[in-house]
């Protein structure tokens, strides 16, 4: 399990790569970040590990 104690982009991009995340909860701003900001196209966030996305 990866926690973050708040929500900063680079962590949380960082953390995605970093840990390969399979499961991960967001609330629906984040799920917007991750689908439109230009920040996460500079990243390497190979999602091919991710087995479930839960939205709140």
């Amino acid at each position: 399990m990866v926690t973050l104690p708040c929500f900063e982009p680079q962590a949380f991009l960082t953390a995605i790569e970093r840990y390969h995340v399979t499961h991960i909860g967001l609330v629906p701003p984040l799920l917007q970040f991750l689908a439109t900001h230009p920040l996460v196209d500079t990243r390497d966030l190979s999602l091919s590990a991710l087995q479930k996305l839960i939205d709140s």
